[in-house]
């Protein structure tokens, strides 16, 4: 198995984390009540430490230009040069995402990245932050964080070292722009460039 560094982002645990195991604790004491037999003492710990064991080997990282997905602590590499687009989404399906209220679907240019039309759903903590490494290495992945509605900016990043002094480029038609750009936006904003810095 291939060993990975670069930074690690823990997948989110929110009150839908929790639970989910609350469920699983009272799906567990109750069969111990009902049955005098000690295979539901034995049986409903141990479902109870896998499906934490479980949400515990979920996590990511970023190495190099590499997106890596852990689950079950087994690592799965996806070049970030592929991502299209990062999204918020409420989908509720099976993924490599410990929450089910704060996840990200990612869609890369290939299907053959995935194989599968289905894009990829994860929730890393440090969500800004994650982003924003994301869009350090790849500047062109389109970013949507609302889903209420299209009419938003999007600020695509240049990479740390850039040859513009740092300028980042303001699209005026695309749809996500961070807090801190806003603050910028109306600051320093000049219309005769076109851009503005952070």
């Amino acid at each position: 198995m291939e060993k990975f560094n670069g930074i690690r982002y823990n997948s989110r645990w929110d009150s839908s984390t929790w639970l989910i195991i609350a469920i699983t604790m009272v799906c567990c004491v109750i069969p111990c009540f009902l049955d005098d037999g000690i295979g539901p003492i034995i049986i409903c710990p141990m479902m109870l430490v896998f499906i934490i064991v479980t949400f515990r080997s979920v996590y990511y990282k970023i190495d190099g230009d590499r997106l890596v997905v852990y689950q079950f602590f087994i690592p799965t590499a996806y070049p970030i040069d592929k991502i299209k687009e990062i999204r918020k989404t409420k989908s509720i399906l099976s993924a490599p995402a410990t929450s089910l209220t704060n996840r990200l679907a990612v869609t890369f240019t290939e299907r053959k990245v995935l194989k599968s039309s289905m894009p990829l759903i994860i929730s890393p903590v440090r969500r800004e932050e994650f982003i924003s490494h994301i869009l350090s290495i790849n500047p062109d992945i389109m970013v949507n964080l609302d889903n209420r509605t299209s009419s938003f900016f999007l600020l695509k990043r240049r990479p740390p070292r850039s040859t513009h002094n740092n300028h980042v480029r303001f699209h005026p038609g695309d749809k996500w722009m961070t807090e801190k750009a806003v603050r910028s936006f109306l600051h320093v904003f000049s219309p005769a460039q076109g851009y503005f810095s952070i």
